[in-house]
């Protein structure tokens, strides 16, 4: 029996699903197939000091893809410091199998060195691509 891989959905890509409206989680399963979906302590961290914020799209989006992740994401703990560290030392330690993201800093930092494979926003296209055997 195979095991079920562990996608984890970075800061960016969480704020754009909301702000426009784009069925990210649906696109992944399409890709992915069955998987756990997951976000670092850090992000569930970054999306609430979001919904605080003073620019309404941002609040609104904030506040809502914090509720999508307490109902349906599973939260991975972490010790770094920053939330883009914390991806990365998941996908070096093997703790994550994907990381999906709309950070093109990330995207490359992760294709260079990390192990997990990278699925990732193209705008001009309004899907989620990448390297998937």
């Amino acid at each position: 029996m195979s095991k079920i891989p562990v996608v984890l959905y970075d800061t960016s890509i969480l704020i754009l699903m909301m702000r426009e409206r784009v069925r990210v989680l649906d696109m992944v399963k399409n890709i992915v197939g069955t998987h756990i979906a997951a976000i670092p302590e850090l992000t569930l961290r970054e999306l609430e000091k979001l919904s605080r914020s003073r620019e309404r799209k941002t609040r609104v989006a904030a506040s809502l893809a914090l509720e999508l992740a307490r109902k349906y994401m599973s939260v991975m703990r972490c010790n770094e410091r920053y939330c883009d560290e914390c991806i990365f030392s998941a996908c070096i330690c093997g703790a994550a199998d994907y990381v999906v993201t709309c950070d093109i800093g990330l995207k490359r930092k992760l294709e260079d060195r990390g192990r997990c494979r990278v699925l990732y926003y193209v705008e001009s296209k309004r899907r989620i691509v990448g390297d998937v055997e």
